[in-house]
């Protein structure tokens, strides 16, 4: 009798283990999923990013006057009406823009190709770290992460940032002393340019990442070997 009764208990028990839905399944479509939603997120932002660039790139070529952010001279460019002005004990003594957004018209040719160059150098960066992000996003999704191509995507963007942001700045920066050297007007916009350290900070931090893939790669190897 123990036993007959013992046994209809553990029906209702089995039965709820059956029913029950397999979360290590669901989270594994969840994360494939994740996967395949940023993969196609980065070869968009890939297209997207040539486009605007080739357009950029026309758009500069052929207009008359050509836009570029210049540095200003200390006292240059003060914010005119605010000196004095203020409330609740703070008073403004002084206000300034430090970079001013000019529209020059009659550079050279050379500049103008030179401030383009900048702009395109930027955009093709953009678009190689977004395509070594699908391509890290393919390795994942195949489920060998730790693969030559894998390793190779974040190396490739690593350099991308490093070369690309510093080719990017740096003819900018050219281009931007050659239109204060076309204006003539030092005491306004001096021949100075500002860098940002963010494109080789991220850079060097892909960098080790990749160095780590390319670890985690030789641990696979060895592993295959062994089975």
């Amino acid at each position: 009798m123990a036993a007959s009764r013992s046994e209809p208990d553990r029906a209702p028990a089995r039965a709820d283990r059956s029913a029950r839905p397999d979360r290590p399944d669901r989270a594994a479509r969840l994360e494939r999923g994740a996967v395949l939603a940023v993969t196609v997120l980065a070869l968009a932002y890939a297209a997207v990013a040539l486009g605007v660039g080739v357009v950029d790139l026309v758009a500069r070529l052929g207009a008359s006057t050509t836009t570029v952010e210049l540095l200003t001279a200390d006292g240059a460019a003060a914010v005119p009406g605010v000196e004095g002005a203020g409330g609740g004990g703070a008073v403004v003594e002084a206000a300034r823009f430090p970079t001013a957004v000019v529209s020059v018209a009659g550079l050279g040719s050379g500049t103008v190709l030179v401030l383009a160059l900048a702009h395109l150098l930027g955009a093709l960066t953009h678009v190689a770290v977004a395509l070594c992000a699908a391509m890290l996003g393919r390795a994942l999704l195949v489920g060998r992460p730790f693969r030559r191509a894998a390793t190779w995507s974040v190396a490739g963007a690593a350099l991308a940032l490093l070369v690309g942001g510093a080719a990017s700045q740096a003819v900018g920066a050219a281009g931007a002393f050659s239109v204060v050297d076309q204006l003539g007007r030092l005491d306004v916009f001096p021949v100075a340019a500002t860098f940002s350290p963010t494109p080789w900070l991220v850079g060097l931090g892909l960098a080790l990442v990749a160095a780590a893939f390319e670890v985690g790669e030789r641990l696979q190897r060895d592993t295959d070997g062994l089975v």
